[in-house]
């Protein structure tokens, strides 16, 4: 095994190494000198849509001529993807340098701190070191907890809010938009999206100062909403950085990231994960596609709300294949193969590979869609020998 695999594996152990916690975040990076921002930090929240928030704000940016940091997570095909520098990925060696830095400090002081930490201490070290002016930050769950909130925002954006993670969030969304508002410091300006806009979120927000504008949008597509609070975020980033010019912002508004309503030949690759992100899904292709039979294949987390999501998908989908995503969160091929049966949806069928699955969908006329968890997309786009 080589180094980076080595290291790579290590890092992976830490998923359940500890409890997550905040302070200890804090306190490694004040100890490796981290802990203050020497740039501008746009941190981005929200149940859908803050990873392409992130990816038109980050090119803007870039394209700008500016030198940005992104942090996003999580990675489809490589973990370098989750750190970037003008869309250059951190390297492998760069990886080995700070990990080795990060264990041998949490080794010394007997500190367990989780994969994400470890990740969102990296980034730090990362964009530190490549000296950038202005980074682009995604959370990784919640934000209240969330270990980027060791990074100091400049502006603050949350872009949606709907039912997800309810055994860490909570039950109900003014629950769950509390934990995403945590990302909110006192006077820093907040940008909310149209789903985004909810009460308790204002109440929080006043008591803290922070100028606060909502995006208003009334359509269906996913990516225009997503266009529509970027550009916001933009419009009011350009007081600070000048070369940020219209033309340019429109351009980068347009950019996706990968398996985003993403179609290759007949196939749609979408990261839908949630009811939200699968009903916004399923319209748009039968909107794109109206004449056309919908093959789904499907992968999701069991963390998420499988059953309204696979309730969502057989409403659409004039059949539905099965398949089981990598890591232990995955939702059991079986488990979702019964709640189709409970809704007396029959059209289903189980595959042991993700490649399997997308040979059984090119025999179907009509269109297919591969969606749900991060962690199938790579699998799928292998199978149909795309190039990355």
């Amino acid at each position: 095994m080589d180094k980076f695999s080595s290291v790579l594996e290590r890092l992976f152990s830490f998923h359940t190494a500890g409890k997550s916690s905040l302070p200890q975040v804090r306190q490694i990076a004040t100890a490796l000198g981290l802990n203050n921002n020497t740039f501008p930090v746009i941190h981005v929240a929200g149940s859908n849509g803050k990873g392409s928030v992130c990816h038109k704000i980050a090119k803007a940016l870039e394209m700008a001529g500016y030198n940005v940091g992104l942090y996003a997570s999580p990675h489809l095909h490589c973990y370098t993807e989750r750190i970037q520098v003008n869309s250059e990925k951190i390297s492998q060696e760069q990886v080995i340098d700070g990990l080795d830095t990060l264990f041998a400090y949490a080794e010394l002081n007997s500190l367990k701190p989780t994969f994400f930490e470890l990740t969102t201490l990296l980034s730090l070290i990362h964009f530190r070191n490549k000296q950038i002016d202005v980074a682009v930050v995604e959370t990784g769950l919640g934000g209240r907890l969330d270990a980027t909130r060791v990074y100091e925002p400049s502006l603050s954006i949350i872009t949606s809010i709907s039912l997800e993670h309810t055994q860490l969030l909570g039950n109900t969304l003014d629950e769950i938009a509390r934990e995403k508002a945590g990302i909110c410091k006192r006077g820093v300006p907040l940008i909310l999206g149209p789903k985004a806009q909810l009460k308790c979120i204002s109440e929080i927000v006043r008591d803290l100062s922070c100028p606060i504008k909502n995006v208003t949008f009334t359509g269906m597509s996913f990516d225009e909403e997503n266009q529509a609070i970027a550009k916001e975020a933009l419009v009011l980033l350009q007081n600070t950085f000048s070369r940020l010019q219209v033309s340019i912002i429109e351009e980068a508004l347009l950019e996706r990231p990968p398996c985003r309503l993403e179609k290759i030949g007949s196939v749609f690759f979408d990261v839908a994960h949630n009811p939200d992100a699968f009903r916004r899904l399923f319209t748009e292709v039968a909107k794109i596609c109206p004449n056309e039979k919908i093959h789904a294949v499907i992968g999701l987390s069991s963390d998420k709300d499988v059953a309204e999501c696979l309730k969502i998908a057989a409403s659409y989908a004039e059949h539905i294949t099965l398949v089981q995503a990598l890591g232990s969160r995955a939702a059991k091929k079986e488990a979702m193969a019964e709640l189709l049966n409970d809704i007396g949806y029959l059209s289903y069928s189980l595959e042991k590979s993700i490649s399997a699955a997308l040979d059984s969908a090119a025999e179907i006329d009509g269109v297919a869609i591969v969606c749900g968890s991060f962690y199938i997309m790579d699998e799928a786009k292998s199978a149909l020998l795309i190039n990355r």
